[in-house]
């Protein structure tokens, strides 16, 4: 009976990996005012870094360009959504990310970006 609860906790967990993080999650993040970020916090009075990106299709994807952006001491926060294809970069006061650097690091990670779009001060 143990062997069955294992192997039936394993499938659940393998369903909860493939079927990632439900769409809902996702829909109160807009790039004009977001809430709050899925890593590190949003800095009202710095500049918000909005990139589309094609590729994303996964949690893993997801949780992935969070670990390479918040590496960063000039990033405040990160949000992914994998159902708007999006990016959204919250930087610290004076602080912004070059577009080829940005295109390096998302092109580096496996995606491409189809556009980059920056909002100052987005209080």
């Amino acid at each position: 009976m143990k062997k069955l609860h294992v192997n039936v906790f394993y499938t659940f967990a393998l369903l909860a990996l493939l079927l990632g993080t439900p769409p809902s999650a996702h829909a109160s993040h807009t790039a004009d005012a977001p809430e709050k970020m899925q890593a590190g916090h949003v800095n009202q009075t710095g500049t918000l870094i909005e990139i589309g990106v094609n590729g994303l299709v996964c949690d893993f994807c997801a949780r992935t360009l969070e670990k390479i952006f918040m590496k960063r001491s000039d990033v405040a926060g990160i949000d992914v959504s994998l159902d708007e294809s999006r990016i959204l970069i919250s930087m610290q006061n004076g602080k912004d990310i070059e577009d080829a650097e940005l295109n390096k690091l998302v092109t580096d990670a496996g995606y491409n970006i189809s556009a980059i779009t920056r909002k100052a001060g987005h209080a």
